[in-house]
Formats: C-alpha cells, sequence, structure tokens
C-alpha cells in the first residue's frame, strides 16, 4: 500500500516537473524570438542611422569643396587688390584722378580736414620765416617731406652753400609743430658705428651716438613729427656709416591699418643679441642678490637703463623722417645709386640766383598754427582712408569698378611713359 502510494506522488511530481520544463521551453522560445525582432529594428534603425549620417557627410563634404573653391577665389581677388595698390600707391599723390566709383565709397569721418589752399599757406609761412624759395621747390619739400613718413625713404636737399638748406629743416619742423635734430657727420665717419654708437667691450655698455639719441627721443613725442638732419651727409660716405640705416629703410614701409604698428619690423642691430641675452641674465641676479654694494647698485640700475632704451634690436618709430644736406665740391663724395634709389632729392638752385625768385605777395602775419594739424595721426588717418578706398575697389558695382579700373590703368601707362623718357638720364625712374 505504501509502495503504491510512493509511487503515484512520485508519478505525479515527474508529470508536474514535465509540465514546468514545457512551459519553460515554450517561455524562453518567446523571449529569444522577441529579443530578435528587438535586435532586428534595432539594427534596422541603427542602418536608417547610418545612411543619414552618409547623406550628411556627403552634404558638409559638398559644402566643404563649396568653401573652399570660394576661399581659394576671395584669396585671388585679395592678392590681385594687394598688387594693385601696391602698384597705384607710390604714384597716387602724383597723379590726379578721381571718378564717380571712387566718389560713392563709404569712407570714415575725418578727425581733422585738410584745407584746400595748402600750399599757399605753407608758402607764406615759409616767406613770413624768411625763407623765399621758389613755388616748385617748396611744394616739392612739403610733398617729399610728408612722403617720407609714409614711404621711410630720405629726403636729401642738394645745393651750394648758403642757400638755407639746414634751415629750412630747421624752421619747417617748427612750422609743423615738430622735433628738430640735425646731426654733423664728420669726415672720418667709416663705418655704422660712428653713427648709431658702439658697445663699450671694457665696460660692457651700449655708447649711443647722439643720432641714435634722436631717433629714441622721437618715442617720447608720437604725435608729433620729428626731423632727423644729417647735415653735410657727403662729407663721408653714407654707404659706409649709413649701411645698417639703408638697409633697415627699404623694409621701413608701415601699415597705417593697424594703430598699433611699428615702422619696421626689422630694426637696427646695435650689438650681438648674445650680449644682450647675457646683459638680461646679469641684470637679473644683480636684481636677486639681497645683499648689493654700492657698485654692484649702480651696475644694475645702470643695466636697467641701457636695456631699457636701447636694446640689441632698436626699432624706428612711425614719426621720423629722416634728411640730409648735400654739398657739391672737391671735399665731398658722390651719392651712389642705392642711396638715390632710397631717396627723394631736391636741387637748390646756386645762392646768386635767389634774387630772381619771383614770390607771390604773401601776408607778413600768417597764421602759423594753421598748419599744426599735419600731426601723425592726421596723416596715418588720412593714408589709412586712401587704402580703404582701394581696398574697397572689390566691392564696386559695374560700371563705376570698370571705370575706376579703366583710369588706373590709364595713369599706370602714364608713369610708365615717364620712365621711358628719364631712362636717358642714367638712373631709372624710381617705382
Amino acid at each position: 500500500m505504501a509502495e503504491n502510494f510512493k509511487d503515484d506522488i512520485a508519478s505525479d511530481l515527474r508529470s508536474r516537473l514535465n509540465q514546468k520544463e514545457i512551459e519553460l521551453e515554450e517561455r524562453e522560445g518567446k523571449i529569444d524570438k522577441l529579443i530578435e525582432e528587438k535586435v532586428e529594428n534595432r539594427l534596422i534603425e541603427v542602418e536608417k542611422l547610418n545612411n543619414e549620417i552618409r547623406q550628411r557627410e556627403t552634404i558638409l563634404e559638398s559644402e566643404k569643396n563649396e568653401l573652399y573653391s570660394r576661399a581659394d577665389f576671395i584669396e585671388k581677388q585679395k592678392l590681385e587688390i594687394e598688387k594693385l595698390i601696391q602698384s597705384v600707391e607710390p604714384y597716387r599723390l602724383a597723379v590726379s584722378w578721381k571718378t564717380k566709383a571712387e566718389t560713392n565709397l563709404s569712407t570714415e569721418t575725418e578727425t581733422e580736414t585738410h584745407p584746400e589752399n595748402l600750399i599757399s599757406q605753407w608758402q607764406n609761412a615759409l616767406v613770413s620765416n624768411g625763407l623765399i624759395l621758389p613755388k616748385t621747390l617748396s611744394i616739392s619739400y612739403l610733398v617729399s617731406l610728408l612722403s617720407a613718413f609714409f614711404s621711410g625713404s630720405l629726403v636729401l636737399l642738394n645745393g651750394p652753400v648758403g642757400v638755407g638748406k639746414t634751415s629750412i629743416v630747421k624752421k619747417s619742423a617748427k612750422l609743423l609743430g615738430g622735433n628738430c635734430k640735425v646731426i654733423p657727420v664728420r669726415p672720418a665717419w667709416l663705418n655704422p658705428a660712428d653713427l648709431l654708437g658702439f658697445f663699450d667691450p671694457i665696460k660692457e655698455i651700449f655708447r649711443p651716438s647722439p643720432f641714435l639719441n634722436a631717433l629714441k627721443n622721437a618715442e617720447n613725442t608720437p604725435e608729433r613729427l620729428n626731423l632727423i638732419c644729417l647735415d653735410e651727409l657727403n662729407l663721408a660716405r653714407i654707404e659706409n656709416y649709413g649701411a645698417d640705416l639703408l638697409s633697415t629703410l627699404e623694409y621701413s614701409c608701415p601699415n597705417y591699418q593697424n594703430k598699433e604698428e611699428i615702422r619696421t619690423k626689422e630694426g637696427l642691430l646695435l650689438y650681438s643679441e648674445s650680449i644682450e641675452t647675457e646683459l638680461w641674465r646679469e641684470a637679473r641676479y644683480l636684481n636677486e642678490k639681497p645683499d648689493r654694494s654700492d657698485k654692484e647698485q649702480q651696475r644694475l640700475e645702470q643695466l636697467q637703463a641701457m636695456l631699457d632704451s636701447y636694446q640689441a634690436n632698436f626699432y624706428l618709430s612711425s614719426n621720423i623722417a629722416i634728411l640730409g644736406t648735400l654739398n657739391s665740391d672737391e671735399t665731398t663724395y658722390d651719392l651712389s645709386p642705392k642711396v638715390i634709389d632710397r631717396a627723394y632729392v631736391i636741387s637748390y638752385p646756386s645762392a646768386d640766383l635767389a634774387s630772381t625768385f619771383k614770390t607771390e605777395a604773401v601776408s607778413n602775419n600768417a597764421d602759423l598754427q594753421q598748419l599744426s594739424y599735419l600731426s601723425v595721426p592726421t596723416l596715418t588717418n588720412e593714408i589709412s582712408l586712401r587704402i580703404k578706398q582701394l581696398s574697397q575697389l572689390k566691392s564696386i558695382n559695374q560700371p563705376e569698378g570698370e571705370t575706376l579700373i579703366r583710369g588706373l590703368v590709364t595713369n599706370w601707362k602714364k608713369v610708365l611713359e615717364w620712365n621711358k623718357s628719364f631712362s636717358g638720364l642714367g638712373i631709372p625712374f624710381r617705382a
């Protein structure tokens, strides 16, 4: 009896177990099917996303190629405009042209305006200060002087002794509200150290020259024009004593679109840069030394004053114009084409012709203050304005843009004709 009961219970348990196993298998089958469906749906979604990403990448690649193409086109246009500006700028003031398109260019309001009677004011001011000069000479001097601030060129006044070459430099600085320093050139000058100064190897300090001090002092009055004149410049060969200066001036055309510009990125090398590094180290050592002696304190102050004012690379400020007076006799040297190429040369007539000068009637009470507007900010703003006008050529609508460009081409042809006519003089017309 007990055995039968035991068998019944075991049979019932096995039956239930089998039923549970069947239910579990069915449930596992459903779960696997559900997982497969979800995975398949997810794969379909991922594939759709991949397709969308590939399509987006294709669109972005197309847009990128289009942007690169536009950038290349803009860069080419920019280079063409820059070449046009560079080729036209030296002759813009020499050639009179103005078109409707130029008039319509958008410009900023000028802080100060130049009077239309500038030339008569300038001549009146010169005469009232005892400088009676031919009109062509006085105008040439003013144009060359103001151009020198932009181009970094020299202004050379050539003529006999006693015709007022040095006087016009001194008095013009006063009339323009600027400063003037005249540096006499000595026949014994042979190398740049005579003009700029030298590094003293015994005292280990740089000894600046009066000329370099004048360049440095110009930095203290950035708003004023500073004229520095090398008097009797050709008593010694400027190709020798002024070699470094001429090389620096060659690359000294400032960018007046940048308000914080300096005249040149390449300064005058006064002494070795390695010497400057050693001096900075010495100054740092002395400055950090707590128990300095009186001699060490004096050396530290000496080094600080020197390194603050005269580092190895000395940069010219943008408010400087360098002039020179020339005499022609047996004690002087002729100028080389290298110097003439970097200069505006103005020739004075002989002194005995002064009585034949015909000047217009001028007032002895000329208002000299009217010339004070020819300051560095005004000149830089004026140049920036003109450069901006030329840079806007690409935005000029047709046919006005074509008219302006035709005007530029016509005037450039005039300059080429001048160059051809001047080629017989021995030195080509300076471009």
